[in-house]
């Protein structure tokens, strides 16, 4: 299933988004590793503070989320011409394009743990030749990896441990460059090339 915020959560979300810009420190690690006036693909764009940065840095975005009261407030707060958004889950998301760099902050734990192979396959296929990858995701705080419905919109929220991030990559044609657990190693960071 594809998270959807609730709707009474939209707004909040993305005022508290934008005011404290919590991507800033992986936005620029992530932007150092691009080409000048890149193609991104920014996935699970929410309000597009996002892809804002990177439009203003002069690179070319498509920002998608799969909630379309979202998109309706990133194309109204994000506007720019470097940026298109579509409604769509990155399942169903289609086009010829392929990215320079893509940017997945905050969404990955969502994808269920029977989907993510081809979730990052499907990354793998949009990406350049040695591309760049950009993604964080909550942690297992065990020691195997484990989901649970996290309570809203009967959504999964799945917990990976570092172990299995690597693996996954690696199997799938990436090249892991960067890696930082988050505070208390509750997530983490990882930026990978494609091979």
């Amino acid at each position: 299933m594809t998270f959807k915020f609730p709707k009474e959560d939209v707004s909040k979300f993305v005022k508290e988004s934008y005011k404290e810009m919590y991507n800033m420190p992986g936005l620029k690690k992530f932007s150092k590793h691009l080409p000048i006036h890149s193609s991104i693909l920014d996935l699970g764009c929410g309000g597009g503070q996002d892809a804002l940065f990177f439009a203003k840095h002069n690179h070319q975005v498509i920002g998608i989320d799969t909630t379309a009261e979202i998109i309706k407030i990133a194309k109204n707060k994000a506007k720019h011409p470097n940026i298109t958004f579509k409604t769509s889950s990155f399942e169903k998301f289609s086009t010829k394009e392929k990215f320079d760099g893509i940017w997945c902050a905050k969404v990955f734990h969502f994808i269920p743990i029977k989907n993510q192979i081809a979730f990052i396959k499907k990354v793998y296929a949009h990406l350049k030749p040695g591309g760049i990858f950009y993604l964080t995701s909550k942690t297992s705080d065990k020691r195997k990896d484990y989901e649970l419905p996290d309570g809203q919109n009967g959504s999964l929220r799945k917990r990976l441990t570092k172990k299995t991030f690597e693996t996954i990559l690696r199997k799938n044609g990436f090249r892991i460059i960067h890696f930082k657990y988050w505070k208390n190693k509750i997530g983490m960071e990882i930026i990978a090339k494609r091979n």
